[in-house]
């Protein structure tokens, strides 16, 4: 009996894993702030609540995957938002940034927000930014975010356990 309910809990687990971050959340019942219409990002009408916000992530690629990162591929890249309580949230690499829409964060809240850089194909972490931010109340329902200037940290990141990051080891081709 507990075999199957390990089973059971990972396959629920993984089935999340893969299904982050693809669907925007189902609206809420019983009249909730948000229009039922309303796209993640689009801006609320004037004048309605905001019990929550989606947070517009537009934050360039920090300079170390593109400049002295010979082996490095910025095509390969993949992003997330991590926010404490929520699914990750899928963000695509193009054109020198992260980018994507995170829907449905509560408003009046702090969060310690990261956002992490993988090899996409392997699906292998790189790196991260963390940044601090509190949700007040936003008029339009969305709320930009860019971690531009925050400092690149490698140190969760050692897949083989060499002590070296992996994306120190992606940049030389040897991760």
């Amino acid at each position: 009996m507990r075999r199957g309910r390990r089973f059971a809990l990972g396959v629920v687990a993984a089935l999340q894993l893969v299904a982050c971050g693809t669907a925007p959340p189902p609206a809420p019942e019983g009249g909730g702030d948000e229009a039922a219409d309303r796209q993640p990002c689009a801006p609320r009408p004037a004048g309605s609540a905001a019990t929550s916000t989606d947070l517009l992530v537009e934050s360039p690629l920090p300079a170390v995957f593109t400049s002295g990162c010979a082996a490095g591929d910025p095509l390969r890249l993949g992003a997330f938002l991590s926010v404490p309580g929520y699914a990750a949230c899928l963000l695509v690499v193009t054109d020198g940034a992260a980018r994507g829409c995170c829907p449905g964060i509560a408003a009046g809240e702090s969060y310690a927000l990261t956002l992490i850089f993988r090899d996409e194909p392997r699906r292998l972490p790189l790196a991260e930014q963390r940044r601090n931010l509190t949700l007040g109340p936003s008029s339009t329902g969305v709320t930009e975010l860019s971690f531009a200037g925050a400092p690149v940290d490698e140190s969760f990141y050692d897949t083989d356990g060499d002590q070296i990051g992996n994306l120190t080891e992606w940049c030389a081709g040897t991760l």
